[in-house]
């Protein structure tokens, strides 16, 4: 989900799905959204001859993308770049197990409540997914986890408590400082 650009790390959703599917024959990566690298990654499937388990979707309304969400066994962001990817939010939130990278963004928000593996790694990324599907208690763990993690803290009452909490703070420091001159 999201976009499908160089940095979402989709060239190694791609060069991962021969692996997986050596292992798992049904297996089917879908990948939604739009961007400039899309056309390119649809063109890199035929050549790598895996376009049969790569389906590319977009302009999906939420109604749908949530129900992909909620039907997928593993949710993949095997991002080079990321902040606080809502993506993964959601995936937890509809109790959808989370692989990503490794990387400041996402360890720092997930690294308790994800699969995370090196960036650019295709070998521990096909690892991660088919270790993931052959344990069967394990997506249980993880989907709890991730909804825990979401409903606890990144709910819009949630954050929108903390930044108001962030506001006092400016307001009361400033006051102070007023009555300091």
């Amino acid at each position: 989900m999201g976009r499908i650009i160089p940095r979402k790390g989709i060239e190694s959703i791609i060069k991962c799905v021969k692996n997986v599917i050596d292992q798992f024959d049904d297996a089917i990566i879908i990948m939604i959204g739009n961007g400039e690298y899309k056309s390119y990654a649809e063109q890199f499937c035929k050549e790598q001859g895996i376009e049969d388990h790569v389906v590319f979707l977009s302009g999906l309304p939420d109604e749908v993308l949530f129900n992909y969400y909620k039907l997928a066994e593993i949710y993949i962001l095997p991002s080079l770049s990321e902040g606080l990817p809502t993506t993964i939010l959601e995936a937890m939130y509809f109790e959808t197990p989370v692989i990503s990278t490794d990387i400041p963004g996402i360890r720092s928000h997930f690294k308790n409540d994800a699969i995370l593996i090196p960036p650019k790694n295709e070998k521990e990324l096909s690892k991660a997914i088919s270790d993931y599907s052959a344990i069967k208690n394990l997506p249980c763990l993880y989907e709890i986890k991730g909804k825990n993690l979401v409903t606890g803290k990144y709910t819009w009452d949630k954050v929108s408590k903390e930044y108001l909490n962030i506001y006092h703070e400016i307001v009361h420091k400033d006051a102070m400082r007023v009555n300091l001159e």
